[in-house]
C-alpha cells in the first residue's frame, strides 16, 4: 500500500478522496460500559490515535519533511517512503513509551475526563493494578495536557477573583491563584480559567490580564482580590461589584475544597496542573459527552510534559 499528500495517479487520488470523505469514528459519551465496548484493546486505542493524527490521510514525515508514507510495522504506524521513519500514532505524546499498556492509559484518561470530582493517582493505581507513583507521573502529564484547551481570551463581562494558597502541605508564601469568569445573562457563569503566579511580582499578575482576558472585556474584581489596580485599563467596570461577589466567593469555597480536599497532598509546583484538570471538566460540562475526544486530540496536536 502506498500513499501520498502530494499529486499521486489518478486512481489513488479517486481512492484518498474517498477515505477522506469517511469521517472518523468519535467516541461520545461517559459511561464507562460504552468506553469499554468501544477501547476493547491496544488496537482500538492505536486506530483512534492514528484518526485523529492522520486526520484526512494527511502525512508528513517528522524526520524529512516527506509526504508520502506505506504500511509500518507497530499497528496503524506509517513509514516514510524516503528516509523509512517509521512513526507510530502515540509518537511525540504522553502515550510514548508507556510502562502500561495503551488501553489501560486511554481508560485512565476516561476516568479523569469524567469523574465529576476527580479521581486520586492512589484510587487509580489499585484499580488497575499500578503503582501509585507510574499513575501519578502519567496523570499529571495528562493534566499538563488539559491546559492546551485555553485557546482563547475570556471575552465580554468578566469577574476577577483570587485567593492566596497558605496550606503549608501545598505551597509556600508568595503562590496567588487568579481566577476569570465569563458572566453570562442571568448571572450565569460562561468559561472559567485559574492560574498560579507570584503574588510578588506585579508583572505575573499583569501577564494573567494580557493573556487571558480580551481587552474590551468588562471587568469586575472580587471584594477579596488583590487585582484591582491591574483591571484599571479596561474600557468598562460599572457593574456593582457587591451583586456578583456571592458568585465568586462560592466558586472559590468549591475549588478549594476540591484542591484541598482531594487533593490535600499537592505541592505547589503542581496546583497549575491540577487546576487544569478542574477547568477543563468544569468548562466541558455543558456538553461532556465530547470531554474524551476533545482531551485526545489536545495530546496528539500538543508537544507532551517530560
Amino acid at each position: 500500500f502506498f500513499a501520498s499528500s502530494s499529486i499521486v495517479p489518478n486512481r489513488v487520488n479517486i481512492a484518498l478522496t474517498f477515505c477522506t470523505m469517511i469521517k472518523r469514528a468519535i467516541f461520545y459519551g461517559t459511561s464507562q460500559d460504552k468506553f469499554n465496548k468501544h477501547f476493547t484493546s491496544d488496537d482500538d486505542c492505536f486506530k483512534y490515535l492514528s484518526e485523529i493524527k492522520w486526520k484526512d490521510d494527511t502525512f508528513v514525515c517528522t524526520r524529512c519533511g516527506n509526504t508520502h508514507y506505506c504500511k509500518g510495522h507497530l499497528p496503524f504506524s506509517r513509514r516514510c517512503t524516503k528516509c523509512k521513519h517509521d512513526e507510530s500514532p502515540t509518537a511525540g505524546t504522553v502515550f510514548d513509551k508507556l510502562k502500561f499498556s495503551l488501553n489501560t492509559a486511554f481508560h485512565i484518561a476516561f476516568n479523569l475526563c469524567t469523574s465529576e470530582n476527580g479521581v486520586t493517582s492512589t484510587a487509580l493505581s489499585i484499580k488497575y493494578g499500578l503503582r501509585q507513583k507510574t499513575v501519578w507521573d502519567f496523570k499529571r502529564k495528562i493534566q499538563h495536557a488539559m491546559g492546551y484547551v485555553e485557546d482563547k481570551p475570556l471575552e465580554g463581562m468578566i469577574l476577577v477573583g483570587s485567593f492566596e494558597i497558605r496550606d503549608s502541605k501545598c505551597s509556600p508564601k508568595g503562590d496567588l491563584v487568579i481566577i476569570g469568569m465569563e458572566i453570562l445573562s442571568g448571572k450565569i457563569a460562561g468559561h472559567e480559567y485559574a492560574y498560579v503566579v507570584d503574588s510578588a511580582s506585579p508583572d505575573s499578575i499583569r501577564d494573567f490580564f494580557k493573556k487571558h482576558i480580551s481587552r474590551n472585556s468588562q471587568i469586575i474584581v472580587g471584594k477579596e482580590s488583590r487585582c484591582e489596580q491591574y483591571a484599571d485599563e479596561y474600557s468598562d467596570r460599572t457593574a456593582t461589584r457587591l451583586e456578583y461577589s456571592a458568585l465568586m466567593d462560592n466558586h472559590v469555597s468549591n475549588l478549594k475544597k476540591w484542591l484541598f480536599g482531594v487533593h490535600r497532598h499537592c505541592s505547589a509546583e503542581y496546583i497549575q496542573d491540577y487546576l487544569n484538570e478542574y477547568y477543563f471538566r468544569l468548562n466541558g460540562h455543558r456538553d461532556n459527552t465530547v470531554l474524551f475526544d476533545t482531551l485526545m486530540n489536545l495530546i496528539v496536536k500538543n508537544k507532551p510534559l517530560h
